[in-house]
């Protein structure tokens, strides 16, 4: 019998569902994609607390999360300004 990590692989890799072919296959299927899903939100939630932790310091009146993603769009409003500067 194959592994849970290796069912979950294939499944996923060819978008097929002929290995489930009994209740603990789905069942251990299931324990995968739960387990998979907790990994991208752990790695999700260390990534976003590093963008809030590179924030020196917030505005008053702002969070963390506020301030970093003021900082995000005014960056992003100067890279196209710079663009259009470019093209002319």
């Amino acid at each position: 019998m194959k592994t849970v990590k290796e069912l979950y692989r294939e499944t996923l890799s060819k978008n097929e569902f002929k290995y489930l072919d009994n209740l603990m296959d789905v069942i251990d299927f299931g324990k995968a994609l739960a387990e998979h899903d907790k990994e991208i939100l752990i790695d999700n939630d260390k990534k976003y607390h590093e963008l809030l932790l590179a924030v020196g310091r917030k505005f008053t009146n702002e969070t963390r999360h506020e301030t970093a993603l003021r900082y995000i769009q005014e960056a992003e409003a100067n890279v196209g300004d710079e663009d259009k500067e470019n093209k002319e």
